[in-house]
């Protein structure tokens, strides 16, 4: 799957478009369609690794979103 990934510490425009496997449902878990997303300030906080959580590397910022669930797991 496209996504715009975060693989070190850097400014937004940094951020660059690239391939990640495809995701697979786990127990308790939804796959969902992402047909929008949105970034947020907390988000540019967090690519520059300046916000309370940091995610492992590679990650992909964006914690609103709105699509079509695919998959139940």
């Amino acid at each position: 799957m496209k996504a715009i990934i975060c693989s070190q510490w850097c400014e937004p425009a940094d951020l660059v478009l690239g391939d990640l496997p495809d995701p697979v449902a786990g127990p308790g878990q939804v796959v969902i369609a992402i047909k929008a997303a949105a970034l947020n300030f907390f988000d540019i906080l967090m690519v520059q690794g300046k916000y309370q959580t940091k995610p492992p590397f590679p990650f992909s910022p964006a914690a609103e979103i709105a699509g079509v669930i695919e998959s139940v797991g």
